[in-house]
């Protein structure tokens, strides 16, 4: 993937998935605890605060259930790092 030029491109799109599944959790999570647009023009501190700690929860929760497919994007990288330059070899 690395010499063909398909790696860059392939990450960008995971790194575009994974910013939207984030966005849809902390959207989820801000409804499940009622935090609306009615907070946030009532009490701004509040909403901020709230908000903050939803992206942190958020984060974390992303992080620990995406980590094993990490690991699996990044053992497929190191494979056809590996691979592909002797694929290369023997397709001349």
């Amino acid at each position: 993937m690395l010499l063909s030029g398909k790696l860059n491109a392939h990450l960008e799109e995971i790194d575009r998935q994974a910013k939207e599944m984030l966005s849809q959790l902390v959207r989820q999570m801000a409804d499940a605890e009622g935090i609306t647009e009615q907070l946030k023009a009532r009490d701004q501190m509040a909403w901020v605060s709230a908000m903050n700690n939803i992206r942190r929860t958020s984060s974390t929760l992303f992080r620990s259930s995406t980590k094993s497919e990490y690991v699996e994007l990044i053992k497929t990288w190191y494979f056809f790092s590996i691979v592909e330059p002797h694929s290369n070899l023997s397709q001349s």
